[in-house]
């Protein structure tokens, strides 16, 4: 497996460091060398209803997609912070950064919710504060690693994830680690 960068630059990934099952989440470290990597900046403040924020994923494949809107509300959801954003999210944006107006990381985007009619949207991402709270494991190869059936529930068999190109839309939410 592999990381593309927006300059279309590869670089393996070299294992696994956190994951959470029943997010779809996993961490990675990947072999980016050091003046090829920029630092994120973390939101330490809690982010506020009606603020700006723009939304990063690759929806439909089409690679770093931007898209805008604010922060309609701040949900808990067994307890979790969930962001409830107006920026259209679509399948490929999961995973994808949530930044402020000042380009700070608020969270990731997770899920898209629609009620009956189109413009019955709605977006979240899950707070920041929970991915900060990940406890990290030894790295673990892609290929050896395994989802707990605790982590996910029972939804889904414990076994080892193939390391395909075609596989990666299964574990589609990931934050990369230099």
């Amino acid at each position: 497996a592999e990381v593309r960068t927006t300059d279309g630059r590869r670089y393996p990934i070299l294992g696994v460091t956190t994951r959470k099952g029943s997010w779809d989440l996993a961490v990675v470290r990947a072999a980016i060398p050091p003046e090829k990597s920029r630092p994120v900046i973390i939101r330490t403040d809690p982010p506020v209803e009606g603020e700006y924020v723009v939304a990063v994923g690759n929806p439909g494949g089409f690679d770093a997609s931007f898209s805008d809107g604010i922060i309609s509300a701040i949900r808990e959801f067994s307890n979790l912070t969930m962001i409830q954003i107006t920026a259209p999210l679509a399948h490929g944006s999961s995973g994808g950064p949530v930044v402020d107006g000042n380009g700070r990381l608020l969270g990731l985007a997770m899920s898209v919710i629609t009620a009956g009619h189109s413009e019955d949207y709605y977006g979240f991402a899950i707070s920041i504060r929970h991915l900060r709270d990940l406890a990290p494991i030894p790295l673990t190869s892609l290929a050896d690693w395994r989802i707990p059936d605790e982590e996910t529930n029972g939804s889904r068999p414990s076994q080892p994830i193939p390391v395909t190109e075609a596989s990666t839309d299964r574990y589609d939410r990931a934050i990369v680690l230099v």
